[in-house]
């Protein structure tokens, strides 16, 4: 995602009508959550009780943007 910030920044203006900043802004966000989530991805989904870690790492993934507040 960091890499690819100059094309994902523009496509976000393009298609959402943000400014160029704010779409670098967004793209660095996201690009820090992703970053969070693989350094701590072990210890969220250790107590989870789903019987299988990858069905628990389905649904973490797929958790709402806005999931933590």
């Amino acid at each position: 995602m960091r890499m690819q910030k100059d094309i994902l920044a523009k496509l976000i203006t393009l298609e959402m009508g943000k400014l160029l900043a704010q779409s670098y802004g967004e793209i660095t966000l996201c690009a820090d959550i992703l970053n969070y989530d693989v350094n701590n991805a072990e210890t969220f989904l250790e107590n989870l009780l789903f019987g299988t870690r990858l069905w628990g790492a389905c649904l973490y993934a797929s958790r709402p943007w806005h999931f933590f507040g």
